[in-house]
């Protein structure tokens, strides 16, 4: 089995998905699978995803009808290998050794979620902004007596899961409707024995032009 499952909805994104993918797939952390979750795409994305599969065995695809980005994320937590699961959207990218860092901090201090930095950037790579957490690095964080961890940014993409915190709480993304991960991020830290946080700016979340 893997160590992470790299779960990424997709839907029309065709320009994008294959550096998305490689992104992924050079990870300095190799233990890993890529899940696609084809979320009804109409364009040439759903063939981009069996082709890509079919060039590395790290990877599998799931066609569904489309269900929204919350939806597809369900789809990926209920078909995951891995022991851990991060959720990079199709149109962004991640630094080579985000998910090694994110696991490394997890594993280091037992926690059941691992924060990372990221950057806003625009079609071209370049940097809009840095976005950083105002926490201690690398140490055990208790969510109920550190209630700034409130105040972090909710974006699903930017956090490191044990897929079990997922599967014993119940809590999913609700599916069809806009922010899913505001309404699920907090939701899920009161579970969270722990949560840490490296300042390593592990994403590049795009800012698409329209």
């Amino acid at each position: 089995m893997p160590k992470v499952t790299v779960a990424v909805p997709v839907y029309n994104v065709e320009k994008y998905l294959e550096k998305c993918a490689e992104s992924v797939l050079s990870q300095t952390e190799r233990d890993l699978e890529l899940l696609f979750i084809d979320d009804g795409s109409t364009d040439g994305s759903g063939a981009l995803c069996d082709k890509i599969a079919g060039q590395d065995s790290r990877v599998r695809v799931i066609h569904q009808e489309n269900r929204g980005l919350g939806g597809a994320r369900n789809t990926g937590i209920e078909n995951a290998l891995g022991e851990w699961i991060i959720f990079p959207d199709s149109d962004d990218w991640l630094e080579p050794e985000t998910i090694e860092r994110a696991l490394k901090t997890a594993e280091s201090t037992r926690a059941d979620m691992s924060l990372f930095a990221f950057k806003s950037v625009d079609e071209q790579g370049g940097t809009i902004s840095e976005h950083f957490e105002s926490l201690p690095e690398g140490i055990a964080l208790d969510p109920h007596k550190r209630r700034d961890l409130l105040l972090i940014a909710p974006s699903a993409w930017s956090k490191l899961y044990k897929t079990d915190l997922f599967r014993r709480t119940g809590v999913r993304y609700p599916p069809r409707v806009w922010y899913e991960d505001i309404r699920t991020t907090t939701k899920l830290l009161p579970y969270c024995g722990s949560v840490a946080y490296t300042g390593y700016v592990g994403y590049n979340y795009l800012q698409r032009q329209g």
